[in-house]
């Protein structure tokens, strides 16, 4: 069930209190094909060494933050961010993370780039949108205005 999950998953293992120390225990085949890169050959390493990306900047400090609360605390998290790694393409992933047991943690990945590229789209022909009905708006006032202040033949 593992190999043939729909979604990447991965388990991870935090050792310590610092979710730079995250070691990667198994990954599954669905996984590797998300990030379009073999994840079995970084198996038994730390985050920080595998993906040095992963913890840096805005979505390093989400990642920390999920990280701790899941395999750490205990408690469910879910994640979107973009991502890229020297040895992976820019994309946009949702991770689910569940806590197995105490310093475990199994974590569901999902390519969301194309979900993330029609939000954008639909937020940007929403924009144009109402920015079309306030011109409108505008235009019909306007001619009410100039209808009014006109005398029309009988």
């Amino acid at each position: 069930m593992f190999d043939s999950a729909p979604l990447g998953v991965a388990v991870w293992h935090a050792p310590h209190d610092d979710p730079a120390d995250l070691v990667l225990q198994s990954v599954n085949p669905k996984a590797s094909s998300i990030m379009e890169l073999d994840l079995t050959k970084f198996v038994g390493m730390r985050i920080s060494d595998a993906f040095p990306t992963a913890m840096t900047g805005a979505a390093g400090e989400r990642l920390c933050d999920v990280v701790w609360r899941s395999a750490i605390r205990g408690e469910e998290a879910e994640l979107e961010f973009e991502y890229a790694e020297a040895q992976i393409s820019r994309r946009w992933l949702r991770n689910s993370c569940r806590p197995l047991s105490l310093g475990y943690m199994v974590v569901y990945y999902e390519d969301i780039s194309n979900e993330v590229a029609h939000r954008k789209a639909s937020a940007q022909a929403l924009g144009r949108a109402a920015a079309l009905a306030e011109l409108s708006a505008g235009l019909v006032v306007r001619l009410r205005h100039h209808r009014g202040s006109q005398r029309w033949p009988r």
